[in-house]
């Protein structure tokens, strides 16, 4: 029989306002695991640009673990641009990503020269109101170096009746609003000056948890998808939240026969691009990549055009 690792629950600790799961007996490390849901917790927007994490010591506290693992997630989060230390104040989520600091940048530049010609604040208002109202664009252009990623994000667009194309670099970008998970902000560095663009929340991993009910230690769960950023993080996930390694089945769905392992699991987990390509079923539960008001956003930025 299967058994079940122990569950410790924390969050809603000193503004950390979600819920962190953490499994001691599972394979994936505990510093891996909490890093994950943090890092989720932001590309969703559960974790809020700006927002302050609880101490060190207090989320150590909260999991008990020890101190030096909570310092270790963090410092490695902040050298991967997810957070940053304000000394003498705390860890934050990161506040201004970097492509806004550049254009903001851009446009202060703009407005020094403009203004160094001569034009007043009426005339240089005009010019910019006039350029962000021409030649809006009507298509989103996703960009990610995965394919397969970028196919089910295009997917997910596409389903909400939105013109949508992918690419892996943002280089024909002409006409459409540029796309990209707060993973893949620095593309957005170079793009060109006047480019629309759009940093995509992610589904809220603790709002799909929120109300579902813990299957059994003895089901079977399957987790399918092409993409293996998205298979290793609902691994890493379910894991963290209890469910036992050996009671999941993890597969490639770009390999052969990856079908009859899926259909052999009690439970069913898959991308929407995956999910079209098995038997209709209540076995079959979609997860999706991301959020729904984020698409709402994007459907609100193509009908300004």
């Amino acid at each position: 029989m299967t058994r079940r690792p122990a569950l410790r629950t924390g969050g809603l600790s000193e503004g950390l306002m979600i819920p962190i799961w953490i499994s001691r007996e599972g394979p994936i490390p505990i510093r891996e695991q909490i890093a994950t849901q943090l890092i989720l917790g932001v590309m969703s927007r559960d974790l809020a640009p700006g927002e302050r994490l609880p101490s060190i010591r207090a989320l150590a506290r909260k999991l008990s673990i020890h101190p030096n693992t909570v310092s270790t997630i963090y410092q490695d989060l902040e050298s991967r641009g997810w957070l940053e230390n304000r000394r003498g104040s705390g860890v934050y989520v990161r506040a201004v990503p970097a492509f806004k600091r550049a254009a903001d940048e851009l446009l202060a530049r703009y407005i020094s020269a403009a203004r160094a010609e001569g034009l007043g604040p009426g005339e240089i208002r005009a010019a910019v109101e006039h350029a962000l109202s021409t030649n809006r664009p009507t298509c989103i252009l996703v960009v990610d170096p995965d394919p397969d990623l970028r196919e089910i994000m295009e997917a997910e667009i596409r389903l909400a009746g939105l013109q949508v194309r992918s690419s892996a670099t943002a280089t024909d970008c002409d006409g459409a609003i540029v796309a990209v998970i707060p993973a893949r902000e620095r593309l957005l560095d170079s793009l060109p000056a006047g480019t629309e663009s759009v940093v995509l929340r992610l589904s809220s991993v603790a709002k799909s948890l929120r109300g579902q009910t813990r299957p059994s230690s003895e089901t079977i769960m399957a987790v399918a998808s092409r993409s293996a950023v998205l298979r290793e993080r609902c691994r890493s996930v379910l894991i963290a939240a209890g469910v036992a390694e050996d009671a999941l089945t993890i597969v490639n769905s770009g390999h052969e026969g990856w079908q009859d392992r899926v259909l052999a699991a009690d439970l069913q987990i898959a991308d929407l691009v995956t999910a079209g390509r098995l038997p209709k079923s209540p076995k079959v539960r979609t997860f999706r990549v991301l959020a729904e008001s984020s698409i709402d956003d994007l459907a609100a930025a193509v009908a300004k055009g």
